[in-house]
């Protein structure tokens, strides 16, 4: 136990010196030192000239906005209306597409159109067919029903 605290007193007391020391140097440095440390600026005349300066970058010019178009189905183009570079307008046509496959799955819509309008005439066809067979069929019934009935004097 006393090993130890007279080991931490030694440290303490080392740890005092160095402190003590290094404090001493800083304070008593060269005035010089101190002088050499201050800041100075340069003195110019000011002079009447001309003010000529030129810089030249090497540089690249980028757009404000860059906008990629994309069709919404795939198709061939048939008519390009404008280059790059142009400037375009909202609502200008820019290319024109071609696709085969809507050009198809129009007519089959048509034709597809054209025979439910076909069915439904059909239909309607057979509802007059069927009511006119109603109107006979009741027709002989109603004529069926007078003549079974006995004579009423």
């Amino acid at each position: 136990m006393q090993k130890r605290t007279s080991l931490i007193v030694a440290a303490a007391i080392t740890f005092s010196v160095l402190v003590g020391i290094v404090v001493y140097i800083v304070m008593n440095r060269h005035p010089n030192a101190r002088a050499a440390e201050v800041p100075s600026a340069k003195v110019a005349v000011a002079a009447k000239g001309d003010i000529a300066h030129t810089l030249s970058l090497a540089g690249q010019f980028q757009p404000y906005q860059v906008v990629d178009v994309h069709p919404k189905v795939t198709g061939f183009m048939v008519k390009i209306n404008v280059d790059i570079g142009d400037r375009v307008r909202k609502g200008q046509t820019l290319a024109v597409l071609e696709v085969p496959e809507l050009n198809a799955q129009l007519k089959g819509t048509v034709f597809e159109v054209q025979r439910a309008k076909d069915d439904l005439l059909r239909a309607q066809n057979e509802i007059r067919r069927d009511e006119a067979i109603h109107s006979a069929l009741h027709a002989d019934y109603e004529r069926l029903l007078e003549t079974s009935r006995p004579n009423q004097v």
